[in-house]
């Protein structure tokens, strides 16, 4: 009857952690689009898993303090009813979100509350709860194990997202199969709840005896178990928000951080040996100097070499989190608790990262004081249970240092928080001396810097690490800082010599033209208007409309009509054509990046329709594919084919360190266009007519397919 038990378990644990993790990159994917396809996305969904998992396991405590199994068995099994009635879930609300885009990151969690809020509740008490009911039978030793089990099913949901999942099934399809599994599991935690019934008046025998009863962990216990579990989720998200800053934020480079956040979890559950502390605080006083580099120099490593010592510096630093849990972890009696501060701490760590750490910080600084906390957090962990660890025969000799050896690693361990934290202060003080203004919210952080070590010297617009236009500043010798004495003609992607450049300097017949823009940036492209002319620029993020504004010339000096509109563009120009018709534009630029990277959904075969409908009969079409991770011409070529338009490639090489190659697409039908002098000789149809193609829909797309590799 124990190996049925256990069995039903297993498989109990590992549907409902499959399903946990199975669901967060579908749904994040879904609101992803109305959002501008950054990161923070994924950090918002990440602080809604982890408060609905903490729900979860407060929940599992209180139930195992009540009566006994039997009751508690009989009460979870009416909550898993109410929870299978609302199947399957629905993304038929991801077409119509509308939210603040001032403020939209509450927004996403009243959305994933609203539609699986409930299912996802009921699933994360399964892993506290079934360990539980095991630990009142005689196999209470093979309870803190079921902990890997879960987290072996999660890895397994991860990983089968972005290499199976996301390339065979659609979302509608995703979330309908996701549904099915999720009435089988409530088919196997029914079978458990049967036999934990069943099984009930077996439970150990109450241990009376003083001696036998672990006594209710101290305070400063509790409170390192929290701490350490905050910092690990802080690292977790704070790594995938660097890694997806000017890499695109795909599912992939989601998931891939979370993986090895699991896969720690699972190595030191499942055998506490593998934690030595010398062996780790020494490996992790490396990683963090790795990680201080990467924090300010990590764009200059490729893609891959960026990815690998992200996700290596976070394995080692949050094996240290993971080792020092599993080295103070209680008796099963405690075990609710246990895991009731750990979701505790992983909501706060949640909390810090993804929304007080943009209210408070210009940049990621979290990714630091993740690094930092970890620095303190060993040795309060050392002291709050050094009476009660026992040491393994893994652990180094003391013979071998004149000092005792946990007074030897928090002397280490918070001598390298006072260098590490004075080599953060002094780099990043080098970094920012240039900063004249610095901002951060939901989109990310931007910084406007004045270069005035460079000839000629420039403001430039940075968002993250990339550089989103520029402006020449008077010489440092120029008596004059007035505006008018500037020379206002654009820099890097947006020069005359750029493909946007070339189209918008050429003649034309037209008393006036209608542009529109999607992607503000500096409001370079305000420049090249004419007197008659209208510029629509559509523009997400409000802190790049007011720096546009106040920290830089295009706009104010532009002699066509300019016009700001605050949201995703897509939503916008998609309301503008169900209330006004068509916006006829002569020209329409989509130019609109997250750092390093244009959002997904901006190049899908929908939105490359809504945007042909907003075209005159022989508007232009022109897309910015500048990008250091991604080879967006098989995805231009697709494009051309469903407009059945002619498509102009132009690439500007660099001319200095300080100018960017540029490589703009323009499709149009427009013969006249065509037939420029500069369009013959400057730009290339073969390299848009040959080779592969990749088409994006609103129901499939995958990055991974034009990611450069190197």
């Amino acid at each position: 009857m124990n190996n049925n038990l256990k069995a039903s378990f297993v498989l109990t644990i590992f549907l409902s952690s499959f399903l946990l993790f199975s669901i967060q990159p579908i749904y994040a994917k879904l609101i992803l689009p109305n959002l501008g396809g950054g990161s923070a996305v994924w950090t918002a969904c990440l602080l809604f898993f982890q408060t609905m998992l903490l729900a979860g396991y407060l929940y599992s405590f209180i139930l195992s303090k009540l009566k006994n199994t039997s009751f508690q068995a009989k009460f979870h099994a009416v909550i898993v009813l109410i929870a299978a009635t609302l199947m399957p879930v629905s993304n038929d609300w991801s077409n119509a979100i509308f939210v603040d885009v001032q403020s939209p990151f509450w927004d996403v969690f009243k959305l994933l509350f609203y539609t699986i809020g409930v299912p996802y509740f009921v699933l994360s008490t399964t892993a506290p709860l079934i360990q539980h009911w095991l630990g009142q039978t005689s196999l209470k030793s093979k309870a803190y194990r079921l902990y890997s089990v879960s987290n072996i099913a999660a890895l397994l949901a991860l990983f089968s997202y972005p290499f199976i999942i996301e390339h065979q099934l659609t979302l509608n399809n995703q979330t309908f199969y996701w549904s099915g599994v999720y009435l089988l599991f409530s088919a196997t935690i029914g079978l458990s709840i049967y036999t934990a019934l069943k099984l009930a008046p077996e439970r150990l025998p109450e241990q009376t005896e003083a001696h036998s009863i672990e006594a209710t962990p101290s305070f400063l216990k509790m409170l390192s178990w929290f701490l350490l579990s905050a910092a690990g989720v802080v690292l977790l998200i704070a790594t995938t928000s660097k890694m997806t800053q000017n890499i695109p934020p795909i599912p992939f480079l989601w998931i891939t951080p979370l993986a090895v956040y699991l896969v720690t979890f699972i190595l030191t559950f499942h055998n506490e040996r593998l934690y030595a502390r010398w062996y780790w605080l020494a490996a992790f006083i490396v990683s963090s100097v790795i990680a201080l580099l990467l924090f300010y120099i990590g764009t200059h490593f490729s893609a891959i070499s960026q990815i690998s010592l992200y996700l290596l510096t976070m394995f080692i630093a949050t094996m240290v989190c993971h080792g020092e849990l599993v080295k103070t972890k209680p008796d099963t009696q405690h075990l609710t608790l246990f895991y009731l501060l750990l979701a505790a701490g992983g909501a706060a760590g949640s909390l810090f990262a993804s929304f007080f750490a943009t209210q408070f910080f210009t940049q990621n600084y979290e990714y630091i004081i993740g690094f930092m906390a970890i620095y303190a957090l060993l040795p309060l962990s050392i002291f709050s249970h050094n009476k009660t660890l026992k040491r393994s025969e893994t652990d180094i000799d003391a013979a071998s240092f004149n000092a005792k050896p946990d007074n030897k690693l928090t002397f280490t361990s918070l001598a390298g928080f006072v260098v590490f934290g004075f080599f953060f202060n002094f780099l990043n003080a080098q970094f920012n001396q240039f900063n004249v203004y610095e901002s951060r919210n939901f989109y990310g952080s931007l910084a406007v810097k004045d270069l005035l070590n460079i000839s000629p010297p420039e403001r430039r617009l940075v968002d993250g690490y990339t550089a989103h236009g520029a402006q020449r500043l008077p010489a440092i010798n120029d008596s004059s800082s007035s505006a008018e004495k500037v020379d206002l003609e654009p820099l890097s992607y947006y020069r005359p010599a750029s493909g946007i450049g070339l189209t918008l300097q050429m003649p034309t017949q037209q008393a006036s033209r209608k542009v529109g823009l999607i992607g503000l940036g500096v409001g370079a492209l305000a420049y090249y208007g004419q007197s008659n002319d209208n510029y629509v620029f559509y523009e997400l993020n409000p802190d790049v409309a007011f720096v546009a504004n106040t920290y830089f010339d295009y706009l104010k000096r532009s002699r066509a009509q300019v016009d700001i509109k605050l949201g995703d563009a897509r939503v916008m120009l998609e309301q503008e054509m169900n209330n006004e018709g068509s916006q006829q534009f002569d020209l329409l630029v989509v130019d609109a990046f997250s750092s390093d990277a244009i959002p997904v959904h901006l190049l899908t075969e929908e939105a490359i329709n809504l945007y042909q409908h907003h075209l005159k009969q022989n508007g232009l079409m022109a897309f910015h594919i500048s990008n250091s991770y991604l080879n967006l011409k098989p995805v231009m070529r697709s494009i051309a084919k469903q407009l059945k338009m002619t498509a102009v490639y132009f690439k500007a090489e660099s001319e200095d360190a300080n100018i960017h190659t540029t490589e703009w697409v323009v499709f149009t039908n427009n013969k006249k266009y065509l037939a420029q002098p500069t369009v013959k000789s400057l730009g290339s149809g073969i390299l848009m007519a040959d080779g592969a193609t990749v088409n994006w829909t609103d129901d499939y797309s995958s990055l991974l397919s034009v990611l450069k590799l190197n």
